[in-house]
C-alpha cells in the first residue's frame, strides 16, 4: 500500500531534499541493504524509519536515480507513491 507524501515549509532555513523515483525503489532497497547490512540485521524494517541515509553519490554510482531540490518557506514538496525521500534543514 503506497501513498503520496506532501510536505509544506511554513518558515525557517531552506531544506535540501533527495528523492528516488518509485521506478528505482527496488534497486534503491538492494543498494541500501548492501551498504548497511549490520543495521538491517538489527532492524529489518530500517527502510521504513527516518534515521539512516546513504550518500546520493553511492546510490547513483550503483544505478539508482537520485533527484535533489531545495525547499524554501511557502513551498510544497510532493513525493509520489513508492518513491523514497529524505532531507535535512540548513
Amino acid at each position: 500500500n503506497y501513498l503520496y507524501s506532501i510536505n509544506y515549509m511554513h518558515h525557517g532555513a531552506a531544506k535540501t531534499w533527495y528523492g528516488v523515483p518509485g521506478a528505482d525503489a527496488l534497486r534503491f532497497e538492494e543498494v541500501f541493504q548492501r551498504e548497511v547490512p549490520d543495521l538491517f540485521k538489527k532492524d529489518p524494517r530500517l527502510l521504513f524509519k527516518i534515521c539512516t541515509m546513504v550518500s546520493p553519490r553511492t546510490l547513483t554510482q550503483q544505478g539508482v536515480r537520485v533527484n535533489r531540490t531545495l525547499q524554501h518557506p511557502g513551498e510544497f514538496i510532493v513525493t509520489y507513491p513508492q518513491a523514497y525521500h529524505g532531507g535535512f534543514s540548513h
